[in-house]
């Protein structure tokens, strides 16, 4: 189950030759057991289903794809209701289904990470989060299981040979999800219940992003997020698998307190952070550094190199991408296309959903052509008109060479 819920540029966070050695003796491990698991279902297939080709074969062999990752998901999904998590959007490989404004939209999936199977829940409180996430984690795994248990009983019917291919697969998931592994980045289900299951340092860094995102959905802006939480991710060390979600979360809530200094020292951290993180996530700090640099007028050659190698990656946000490059653009003078790329922007960021933080973004926005908004649902201004109070129009961390 994805949560909100993803290069150091100078050098990488080092790591150890024993913490590599036994990631790589995992990694071996896994591998070794999901061979065993393929050949057991070599063997089922050939030795007792006795599969005739035909046109029902070629169904029942797309169904064994489709239909345990449905169910792994969905899981996770029911767990999630009961025990107080609201359904944001679920991936199903190209698919993706998405609950916008209480309607579920279908839509194509463009992340590759995310293609075998991935759901965004976000919990209502933060009250007895670590025991509510741990059981919605563990559902997946289970439903997985449980699919294959009853797959297999059927195909020991007459008639039932099919749905071999069922159990087999979703045997494979249930087991591959529930081994603690960190596959392109993206942690497994195993993984993320054995933190929660050690409690200490690891189950609050997984709480405490699960309660920003519930902070985000429920409404509240980035400056009324929890000042504890905010401060418990600067105090953390370096290389952890939150570590750059947690680090630009408190980035937003610096800038939406005006802390234009505490917002660049942030920035810069998680940009050096990036290095040991997925591509997506990289990218989401690259287009943010580009959209800053532009903004505060720093090198736009930079700037354009930042946004050219987020370019590259699977990007979660469009309008993060679109707000990125309007700053860019207006910095280069192309200012008609670069407020058409802002309108843009904001259409994408209309559709995201992205809950009070909306109103920071839209602001962001803005300031990529050098709007600003004096505060929450007042009136944007640009340079180039009076200004009701401050710095010309502009907000506290924007300037302009």
């Amino acid at each position: 189950m994805a949560v909100v819920s993803s290069d150091r540029l100078s050098a990488a966070v080092p790591r150890t030759n024993r913490a590599r050695a036994w990631r790589l003796v995992g990694v071996v491990l896994v591998a070794a057991l999901l061979g065993f698991l393929a050949g057991l279902a070599g063997f089922a297939l050939g030795h007792e289903a006795r599969l005739r080709p035909s046109p029902w074969l070629a169904v029942a062999v797309l169904a064994s794809l489709i239909v345990p990752i449905v169910v792994h998901e969905c899981g996770h999904v029911a767990a999630g209701r009961v025990l107080g998590f609201q359904f944001k959007w679920m991936t199903l490989g190209p698919l993706r289904i998405t609950r916008q404004h209480g309607r579920l939209r279908p839509g194509w999936n463009r992340l590759p990470q995310l293609r075998g199977g991935a759901v965004m829940l976000l919990p209502d409180g933060d009250h007895d989060l670590p025991r509510r996430l741990a059981w919605t984690i563990a559902a997946g795994p289970l439903a997985s299981l449980a699919l294959a248990a009853a797959a297999w009983a059927a195909a020991r019917r007459p008639g039932g040979d099919p749905w071999i291919l069922v159990a087999v697969t979703s045997l494979l998931i249930g087991v591959a999800t529930s081994l603690p592994t960190n596959m392109g980045g993206m942690r497994s289900d195993g993984a993320r219940l054995l933190d929660l299951w050690r409690g200490g340092t690891a189950s609050a860094r997984e709480c405490r992003m699960m309660a920003i995102a519930s902070a985000m959905s429920a409404g509240r802006r980035p400056s009324t997020w929890d000042a504890a939480i905010m401060q418990a991710i600067l105090a953390e060390p370096a290389a952890y698998p939150q570590e750059v979600p947690g680090l630009l979360s408190v980035y937003f809530w610096c800038l939406d307190r005006d802390a234009v200094d505490e917002a660049e020292t942030v920035l810069m951290r998680a940009r050096t952070a990036a290095a040991v993180h997925p591509p997506m996530l990289r990218a989401a700090v690259q287009l943010e550094y580009a959209w800053w640099l532009a903004v505060q007028g720093g090198d736009l050659a930079q700037a354009e190199r930042e946004y050219a190698a987020a370019a590259e990656a699977p990007i979660m946000s469009e309008s993060t991408r679109l707000r990125a490059w309007a700053a860019v653009l207006w910095r280069r003078g192309a200012h008609d296309e670069a407020r058409k790329t802002v309108d843009e922007a904001l259409a994408a960021l209309a559709t995201e959903e992205m809950g009070g933080a909306t109103p920071l973004l839209e602001r962001m926005t803005r300031a990529s052509i050098g709007e600003a908004c004096e505060g929450a649902g007042r009136t944007c201004v640009s340079p180039t008109r009076p200004a009701p109070t401050g710095r010309g129009g502009r907000e506290p961390w924007q300037t302009r060479p």
